[in-house]
């Protein structure tokens, strides 16, 4: 296990001079190569114009001048030379004799040999281009990755510094984060926090409640069992009844939360981001008809399980996609000062006569099965059931080929 700053400032670097090093190795055996390559190409060329130069002295001027320029090129280019007649008498030598040289026949123009020369160039003089090619290039290349290794450690040490003010924040709300991953982190983090909080507080109150409603069912079992204590009750079928029956009703009041989930629990708060998420999740379904999914949500808190407020935008705004037509839209609104959910479509509409046997149960028009040949009626009444165990009201309008309105007021 590493800390960020390690990773950034060791890890990294060491990968990073790995790398480098790596490259300039391979670089240097590459130019190495490439430069051998154009020295042989380059000697092979500078051979074959000095023997043709030889043979042109030989040919139309003398073998003396033909010395003097051997002798000259000798110096000026640091060569090892033997340069012979056509006898084999050496016209000339340098003071170094060649080892193992390049030996070339020079003729005239009857093709007739008129001498040779034999050359071996001196190893320093082509190494010595290449070794300070090559130090040029390692010096440069030295001096640019320390300039880029510098510039990378400060923004490395900038970036640890923005990471570690981001990884500071974590848990804090209404906190502005550098790093998109960080704040995905911080809010599942946050939301976690939240879930925790509310599920104590869910937690104490069902405490409370336990212990107050626990009190009387006890207080009855007490008096019983004084009063058969003391002689003044017989303990009979009816005390015993009754005893179950008070211990049947604390059996009763343990509280739901042991067997809920937390988004199951009812508690005042805020319903638009509920919804807002929901209708999110639902958006890229939409797009398949390419029905626009529009929104307008006040902030507006009420007593609510996170889960049912689920399962009613779930009904009615699929029940909006189902029975629209392509290219369409729906409308959810959530006002906060007429405490009403508003769902809307621009779809196929319904009669007074269905909306009436949707209120007196599951039911389905016989237009409405082709575009929902899965449907059975039963999601609005689960929306109805919802309704009426939070004490709301729901109201249906629509018209045929106009659309549906379904209004919920809290």
């Amino acid at each position: 296990m590493i800390s960020f700053k390690i990773f950034f400032k060791q890890r990294m670097a060491r990968f990073l001079i790995v790398m480098f090093a790596s490259l300039l190795l391979l670089s240097n055996l590459s130019v190495y190569l490439i430069a051998n390559v154009q020295s042989t190409r380059q000697i092979e060329r500078q051979d074959a114009a000095f023997a043709t130069l030889l043979e042109h002295l030989i040919i139309y001027e003398s073998v003396d001048t033909s010395i003097v320029y051997a002798e000259h090129y000798t110096h000026a280019h640091r060569i090892n030379l033997i340069y012979k007649d056509e006898n084999n008498n050496i016209l000339y030598q340098s003071d170094v004799l060649p080892n193992n040289g390049k030996q070339i026949n020079l003729y005239n123009d009857a093709n007739e040999k008129i001498g040779e020369v034999t050359l071996d160039y001196q190893p320093s003089f082509i190494s010595a281009e290449v070794t300070v090619g090559l130090i040029v290039y390692n010096v440069f290349s030295l001096m640019l990755f320390s300039s880029i290794l510098i510039i990378l450690f400060k923004y490395l040490n900038k970036q640890n510094a923005i990471l570690q003010k981001d990884m500071n924040n974590i848990g804090k709300e209404q906190e502005v984060f550098t790093f998109k991953d960080i704040s995905n982190i911080n809010e599942r983090y946050v939301k976690a926090l939240k879930i925790e909080k509310d599920l104590i507080e869910m937690q104490k109150h069902y405490v409370q409640l336990l212990a107050h409603d626990v009190k009387t069912p006890l207080t009855v079992m007490k008096a019983y069992l004084e009063g058969v204590k003391l002689g003044r009750l017989k303990f009979d079928e009816k005390i015993n009844e009754d005893l179950l029956s008070e211990i049947d009703s604390i059996e009763k009041l343990v509280p739901q939360i042991i067997a809920m989930d937390i988004i199951q629990i009812e508690k005042t708060q805020n319903i638009a981001p509920i919804i807002e998420n929901q209708l999110k999740k639902l958006q890229e379904v939409f797009m398949t008809k390419n029905i626009t999914l529009n929104y307008s949500l006040d902030n507006f808190e009420m007593k609510v399980s996170e889960y049912d407020i689920t399962r009613i935008i779930e009904h009615l705004v699929f029940n909006a996609f189902y029975y629209s037509n392509a290219k369409s839209s729906v409308q959810v609104t959530l006002d906060a000062s007429s405490h009403m959910l508003t769902v809307a479509d621009t779809g196929i509409g319904m009669t007074q006569k269905t909306i009436n046997e949707i209120y007196n149960g599951p039911h389905r028009s016989e237009s409405s099965a082709k575009y929902n040949k899965k449907g059975n009626g039963i999601g609005l009444q689960i929306v109805f059931e919802i309704i009426k165990r939070m004490n709301a009201s729901i109201a249906i309008e629509s018209e045929i080929g106009i659309g549906t309105k379904i209004s919920i007021s809290f």
